[in-house]
């Protein structure tokens, strides 16, 4: 095949393109997931989802791989990450390690026109929303995931997921007082 100065790209450099441009686009917020999954620590988080990419990589076609994928094997990896470690912590060590508070961008601040102490009642009553409520709003709200996409992440359907989130929105609803403040 003779050489054409207007030949298309070949099929690396789409490659590094597409994965280029995943990283940009979903590095923070996959980070931001991890980071919750394991609680609150953003170095195991960003090791996790530089893991996540490094699988990504290592795909024969990326370009049929998007979002969903990343959050799936992103989450898998932490669920992976916890389990060894739960292996290897003993009774003692849990006992003196306390559980990381609420937080992040679930919570309302004093930007979004509600009071610090209102969106530290939000913050608190999400925490004891069940796990896996806690992670689908987290999946929807924080990191903008279709219901398809959540469905995908979490190994469900989108009816369930729907369910899931109506759920979590109602207990919040019935955990948080008029006032502002929590039940």
């Amino acid at each position: 095949m003779p050489f054409t100065p207007f030949r298309s790209k070949s099929r690396s450099e789409t490659r590094v393109r597409v994965v280029e441009e995943l990283l940009k686009q979903h590095e923070g917020s996959l980070i931001r997931y991890a980071t919750r999954l394991l609680g609150f620590d953003v170095e195991r988080a960003r090791d996790v989802v530089q893991e996540a990419f490094l699988r990504l990589c290592k795909q024969d076609d990326v370009e049929g791989l998007g979002r969903e994928w990343l959050f799936t094997v992103t989450r898998r990896l932490c669920i992976d990450v916890t389990r060894k470690e739960s292996r290897m912590t003993t009774i003692e060590d849990e006992f003196a390690v306390g559980a990381p508070g609420p937080g992040g961008s679930l919570s309302m601040d004093d930007d979004s026109g509600v009071g610090a102490e209102t969106g530290e009642n939000l913050s608190r009553a999400i925490h004891r929303l069940p796990e896996r409520q806690q992670e689908a709003l987290r999946l929807k709200f924080e990191s903008g995931l279709s219901y398809a996409e959540i469905a995908g992440v979490m190994e469900t359907s989108a009816g369930n997921v729907g369910w899931i989130l109506h759920t979590a929105i109602q207990g919040l609803k019935a955990r948080m007082t008029p006032e502002g403040g929590v039940r």
